[in-house]
């Protein structure tokens, strides 16, 4: 994009009311989170099992959109709590730790993606397969096997950004962190962000079309 008045996207009323929203949930969530972190340096050993299991499934759904495979998911989550066990003395209960954890597990899946070591990717992704209701959205075998290849195309369209582009658009759409939280977690602007994902939506739309409506 060379136009400038074109990168610069600003927020509309729309998405400056969805970040409210967004900042209202994760402020709701951070309320449980701080308190089991806070139990945790107290001594409670059952905290730390309820953050596990509260957040197991938001960092695979990030990690999965993110890496574009399964493979390598297991192992980034389990050092991802490794260092929250090793470091949670250093979080700050009056802070979100939404942005705290996330930027531990997305500084080593960059850290992975930059390394090379992946494990060969699966030819499929069932987490993000299974994001649309198939049996609702489609009537008919035929109709489920479009909407499937929609999902397969979108998918693989994601993955085709670039790694900074990709990261900030799975942070925004799928885990609906709002731009304040992802600078943080991304250590750079809101205007960055905005400008990331104004550039992933226009990468998306040119190689989608008509798919990505």
């Amino acid at each position: 994009v060379s136009c400038r008045s074109q990168e610069q996207a600003p927020r509309g009323p729309v998405q400056r009311i969805r970040d409210w929203l967004h900042e209202s949930r994760a402020s709701r969530a951070t309320d449980e989170d701080a308190s089991d972190m806070v139990a945790w340096a107290a001594g409670d050993e059952k905290a730390i099992e309820r953050i596990i299991e509260r957040w197991t499934p938001r960092l695979h759904s990030f990690l999965t959109r993110f890496l574009g495979s399964e493979s390598d998911v297991p192992d980034l989550i389990q050092e991802t709590f490794l260092r929250v066990h090793r470091h949670h003395r250093r979080y700050k209960p009056h802070k979100p730790f939404s942005t705290w954890i996330f930027q531990i597990c997305s500084n080593l899946a960059r850290n992975h993606l930059r390394s090379g070591r992946r494990r060969p990717a699966q030819p499929t992704c069932p987490t993000v397969l299974s994001d649309l209701p198939l049996e609702d959205a489609a009537s008919t075998p035929g109709d489920k096997l479009e909407v499937a290849e929609r999902v397969e195309q979108v998918r693989r369209a994601v993955l085709n950004l670039p790694p900074l582009a990709r990261e900030t658009l799975v942070l925004s759409v799928y885990e609906e962190l709002p731009h304040s939280e992802i600078a943080k977690i991304m250590k750079t602007t809101e205007k960055a962000v905005e400008l990331r994902l104004y550039r992933a939506r226009q990468l998306l739309r040119a190689e989608l079309g008509d798919v990505i409506d």
